[in-house]
């Protein structure tokens, strides 16, 4: 898509480049001494990014993975019509939030949901990192199992209560159906870090051009939309 909208039709190739390729095409880009670079991935390649710029002393600018959590109040536990949100992470205080959940689900997706209507894994190679999840997540945490077919990249919605810390689902930013339910006694206990916060609701922020969007710690650093992604790219040169 990129390559067709920055095409020499459209935009003067001096200025804008487009380059596509896997993981050997991005080590040869790296050992270039750009002026800056914007990176949207992993925490893992994030480093790795850093790591590079580092020796050209080029300023980056890292969004990085998150959890993306929600905090479940008790109030909204009880009234399943107004849970219809698009979350990686529950935090939620301890009520009878699953029946909840299940109903919301049953009333998305029918009882008989025909397999070709949920979305593919993009890859194998992505399909079996989730699966490493699932495969090494506790059993009796798993409170809902969706379809599974490895032939297909076929996974279906996974969901796994009183989830810890250490569990293997709460290491990485998922990108795939599964969603961790964490446990907590009350509101003091679900504070959580992050860039941004949403009251009652979730990911509106993004649609926003005058607030900052950028993460903190795992999440990366460096901000942009709107004013913030020229501040992000420019360097400020001070005449005397």
């Amino acid at each position: 898509m990129h390559s067709w909208i920055f095409s020499p039709k459209y935009i003067d190739n001096d200025c804008f480049k487009v380059i596509t390729g896997d993981v050997p095409v991005v080590q040869e880009l790296l050992k270039i001494p750009f002026d800056h670079i914007f990176f949207t991935g992993s925490s893992n390649v994030g480093r790795i990014i850093a790591s590079a710029a580092a020796k050209h002393l080029t300023p980056t600018t890292l969004e990085l993975g998150g959890k993306c959590p929600v905090y479940i109040h008790e109030d909204l536990a009880r009234n399943p019509s107004k849970l219809k949100t698009a979350v990686k992470r529950l935090i939620w205080v301890k009520l009878q939030l699953i029946d909840t959940i299940k109903t919301v689900y049953k009333e998305f997706y029918s009882e008989d949901v025909d397999n070709k209507n949920i979305g593919r894994i993009i890859n194998k190679r992505h399909f079996e990192r989730l699966d490493k999840i699932l495969v090494t997540m506790p059993e009796e945490k798993c409170i809902m199992k969706g379809p599974h077919d490895a032939s297909e990249n076929l996974m279906g919605l996974h969901i796994y209560s009183d989830v810890d810390e250490t569990d293997s689902v709460m290491q990485e930013e998922i990108f795939g159906p599964i969603l961790p339910i964490l446990t907590v006694q009350g509101e003091e206990e679900a504070k959580t870090s992050s860039g941004s916060v949403c009251i009652n609701d979730a990911l509106v922020h993004l649609s926003v051009e005058s607030l900052p969007f950028g993460g903190v710690g795992e999440s990366g650093y460096g901000a942009y939309h709107g004013k913030y992604s020229f501040e992000c790219f420019f360097n400020t040169r001070n005449p005397f």
